[in-house]
């Protein structure tokens, strides 16, 4: 066979194979963004709402398996605000069985971060356009892959998801708030749901309380 027939024969594979990639991710974002709210979670959170909560995240702790889907969900009401909320989600930690974290540096956890983020979540989660008194319940689904890092970095040698605890926040911004362009400004930029980050939110510009809101966790225990 020609050398020339084998580089395109090697070209075409690999173009292939990345299409099969590039389909199997739309496909793994698409089927996230279907996730619903059952009615057992609705009524938790309609109860919630009930006795004045402005934000309620009812069930925020699931066992699940690598590679299965885990779907949470947040609840809020409008109460003089809005209309336009903005929801967004990031991975915080993940702790081991025996209490440790699993990533031993600032500087694989900053990788665990990045890779989390764009693989397991959509950190955007939503933006909700809900009317003054009026209520809506949002989906957060969180897909558990086999792995939690990039294994062509040096701070990943072992890319395996391990069982434990992943701690996820949950951010809930006003964006027509006229005294808080920040959560614009979040929008617009990193989406970083964590207080403690060099580019983390401050509780002061979140939904949900008169004088702020909360950083809501969600942990999704791999079992």
């Amino acid at each position: 066979m020609a050398a020339n027939t084998i580089v395109v024969l090697i070209i075409a594979i690999v173009i292939f194979l990345g299409g099969i990639g590039i389909t199997y991710k739309f496909f793994d974002l698409a089927e996230q963004r279907k996730a619903t709210v059952d009615a057992e979670t609705e009524r938790s959170i309609e109860n919630l709402l009930d006795t004045g909560a402005k934000v309620a995240v009812p069930i925020f702790k699931k066992k699940v398996k690598r590679g299965d889907l885990a779907v949470f969900a947040i609840g809020i009401r409008n109460v003089n605000a809005g209309p336009n909320f903005y929801v967004f989600m990031t991975f915080d930690e993940a702790i081991d069985k025996a209490g440790d974290k699993i990533s031993t540096t600032d500087q694989e956890l900053d990788d665990m971060r990045e890779f989390i983020n764009a693989n397991w979540i959509n950190t955007v989660v939503a933006e909700e356009n809900i009317l003054n008194q009026e209520r809506s319940s949002i989906p957060m689904a969180i897909d558990v892959k086999g792995a939690l890092c990039d294994s062509a970095l040096s701070t990943c040698p072992d890319s395996t998801t391990v069982k434990g605890t992943y701690i996820f926040n949950v951010c809930v911004c006003d964006l027509d708030d006229p005294d808080n362009p920040q959560c614009q400004n979040y929008k617009d930029n990193d989406n970083i749901c964590d207080v403690d980050g060099a580019n983390g939110i401050s509780a002061v510009d979140l939904y949900g309380k008169s004088s702020g809101g909360d950083i809501h966790k969600i942990l999704v225990e791999v079992v």
